[in-house]
Formats: structure tokens, sequence, C-alpha cells
């Protein structure tokens, strides 16, 4: 029986239920209308509030509404007053720092914030930041502080302390890896030292290997080429070294090519040098010189105008020096002008450098005329070749004064010059 019972109360239950959300489906249309047709529900308090703080209603307005919902004026005002946050406790502690605000305001600033006020001294403790804990390792590894304090500082930074000393140990970095390998190649380090470094580097240890392969040193390409030249390598070599640098093959073959042809670039130039004076000189023909010329590998048109350029070079020194001769014997007077232009015209000299040739000569045969000493010609008076008047005018034309050709003739015997005291004795 009470089983029975249970059932139909749960029955009329879910009836009632039924009941009551078919009614609301039903009622739902009429309240919305009644609702659209007279609408009354005025703002929350505490939206016109913040619409009073944001201006976009009146007090008055604002307070009307406040009171509909029954809070006093008073109230509402208290409300208003309430409304709003503060700038963040980041920024405001900024402008704290920057003077931009005195501590009333920030603490003022603080009570309008989430913050409960009796923490206020906590807040202004974070204006400051201490030295992070990478720092505190950095100074004492300089020595700036001690280890003791530097250990406080990177606790007070948030380290943990049981890190302290493995980070202090792996604090800072070793010297360059290849500056490393140089001294170990002048021995001012050992092994030891130079994996130490490599160790403290930010190498990875798989590559620690490759890293200290790094001791080698290779020659640069043109010191490569210098030791071709100078004959301390061979071809091979320099070509298998540089393959080893990475250069082209191109690149290599005519690297390696140069090198190998200037150093037999003497050799051929004094050989060629040999060749040449032997024509110059007669001791070989033209034939003779053009052969062995190509036979060191020159083409036919370059040997031709070798050889070209030494005829012109022998026939020009020959022409020299037949008009030194005809200058020689034209300003010692052997030959006339006439005769002088005829060699040159037999020589084959330009028209023109024949004309400029004669009239230098006779500038030339003119300067070379001898003419008598001062004391060739007192003794030539002395002897009665010349009289006073013409000792004294060969003076002045040498460019004696007419006082001094006075004074050499009566050294020579003349008369006493005019005012002296030889002429006033009457000697």
């Amino acid at each position: 029986m009470p089983i029975i019972v249970a059932a139909l109360f749960g029955i009329v239950a879910l009836i009632w239920q039924l009941v009551g959300q078919v009614v609301q489906v039903l009622t739902r249309p009429i309240i919305q209308h009644l609702n659209a047709a007279d609408p009354d529900v005025p703002l929350s308090p505490a939206d016109a509030a913040d619409a009073v703080e944001r201006s976009i209603l009146d007090f008055g307005r604002a307070s009307g509404e406040a009171a509909s919902a029954g809070v006093s004026a008073e109230v509402f005002q208290w409300m208003v007053e309430l409304t709003g946050e503060p700038p963040g406790i980041e920024q405001m502690l900024s402008l704290w720092r920057r003077g931009k605000l005195d501590e009333g305001v920030l603490d003022q600033m603080i009570a309008y914030s989430r913050i409960k006020t009796e923490w206020s001294d906590f807040v202004r403790e974070l204006a400051h930041d201490t030295m992070t804990g990478a720092d505190a390792i950095e100074a004492t590894l300089k020595g700036v502080i001690g280890e003791s304090e530097g250990r406080d500082l990177f606790g007070q930074a948030g380290g943990l302390d049981e890190q302290w000393s493995t980070l202090l140990a792996t604090a800072g970095n070793p010297i360059g890896v290849e500056q490393a390998n140089t001294l170990y190649n002048h021995g001012l380090i050992d092994a030891a030292q130079l994996r130490s470094v490599i160790l403290h580097s930010r190498i990875n240890p798989t590559f620690e290997p490759m890293a200290e392969l790094l001791r080698y040193h290779y020659l640069a390409p043109f010191q490569i080429s210098t030791a071709l030249k100078a004959g301390t390598v061979t071809a091979a070599e320099a070509t298998r070294w540089l393959l080893a640098d990475g250069y082209p093959a191109d690149q290599v073959a005519a690297t390696v090519k140069g090198g190998s042809a200037e150093k037999t670039a003497t050799h051929k130039s004094l050989t060629e040098a040999q060749i040449t004076e032997a024509f110059d000189s007669g001791i070989l023909s033209e034939a003779e010189a053009g052969k062995q010329l190509q036979d060191m590998g020159y083409e036919a048109g370059e040997v031709e105008w070798i050889l070209a350029l030494y005829n012109a070079k022998r026939r020009l020194a020959a022409a020299q020096s037949a008009i030194t001769v005809v200058r020689k014997q034209y300003l010692a007077k052997r030959i006339t002008e006439a005769e002088a232009m005829s060699e040159l015209v037999a020589l084959g000299v330009d028209p023109v450098a024949r004309e400029d040739y004669i009239a230098v000569w006779t500038v030339e045969q003119r300067e070379e005329l001898k003419e008598l000493t001062a004391a060739q010609l007192g003794a030539i008076y002395k002897k009665g070749g010349l009289s006073d008047a013409q000792l004294r005018s060969r003076y002045e034309s040498m460019g004696y004064s007419s006082t001094d050709a006075d004074l050499l003739l009566f050294n020579y015997g003349g008369p006493a010059p005019a005012g002296s005291p030889a002429a006033s004795s009457g000697g």
C-alpha cells in the first residue's frame, strides 16, 4: 500500500510540473507584450553610479533611478565615490618612483584597488627591484662582492641556495676556442687546459673532438702560390691543398698554372735576352734566332715582332752613331755645312730633322771657338803684336771693366792708369 501511495504522489508532482511549464509558455507572450507597452524597469543602483562616473547621466537623474530601487541619495553618493578602479599597481608604483605622485596619493590609490590597506607598506616595497640572481653571481665572480653577500643577494632574487655553487662554478665565459688552440700550439697551455676551455664554451660535447682540430692551420691561397713560385712545392701538392680548402677545380687549375708560369718566367726572360742579344750582335742570323725563340714556345707572329723590334733598335743605334760622327766633323770644321747635310741625307734622316741638326750644330760650332786668355793677350802685347787700344778692347770684350782693362794693360808694360801713383810720379 505505501508503495502505491508514493507512486500516486510522484505522478501528481509530474503532472503539476508539466502544467507549470505549459502555463509559462502560454503566458510568456502576454507578459512580454505588457512589458513592451509599459517599460518601467529602472537602472540598478550600481549601473546608475557607474553612469555618473562615466558622465553618461548627471547625479540627479541617476540618483532618481537608484531611489526607485530603494537607495537613498546619501548611500547613492557613496556608491558613486566607490565606483571605478585606480591604475594598476605596477603603473602607480612607476609614477611614485618618478615623483609624479606623493605617498599620500599612492596610499589613496592602493585603497581604491582590491588590495587591503593593511598591506600598503609591502606594496610600496614592490616599487624597487633587487638585482637578479645572475647579477649576484656575476658580481661575486668578478670579485665586486664577497661570496657570502653574493649568496644572500642570490637568495633575495629567488635563487635556490642549493643551486648557488653549481651556478657559480659554471658562470662566465672562457677564452675563444681558436685562441686556446693557438696557446696550446705555442705550448703555453696543456691539453687538459685546452679541453677545459672547450668544455666551458657553448660547444656541444658531441663536437668537442672537432673543436680540438681547430689547432691546425693551413696555408692561404697566396701562400701556396708563393711556395709554388719558389719551387718548394709541386704543382700536384698545390692542387691537392687548394682543393682541400674547397676552391672550385677551375680556379685551382688557373692558380696553379699561373704560379708555375711565373716560376719559369724569369728563366724564360733570361733565355730570350740571350738569344736576342746574340742576334743583335750578329752572332745569330734572323732565321737562327727565330727558330730558337719558337723552340721556347713563342708563336711565329711573336717571333717576327721581337726580331723586328731588335732590327729597328740596331738600325737606330747605327744611325745615331753615324750622326754623332757627322756632328763631330762639322764642329771641327773638317766638313762644310753642305757636306754635313749630304751625309745626313745619305743616312735617311728626315728633312725637317736635318735642318734642325744643322741649326743646332752651327750654334755649337760658334760656342766651340777658342779664345786667347788674358795672359796670352798680355804676352802678345809685350812682343808688339797688339797696340794699347787693341789690347784694352780685347780685355773689355772678355768682360773686364775699363778700369780693370787699364790695369791689365799696365801690368804688361803699358801706360799707367790715370790717377795711379805711377802716373803721378811720371813713372
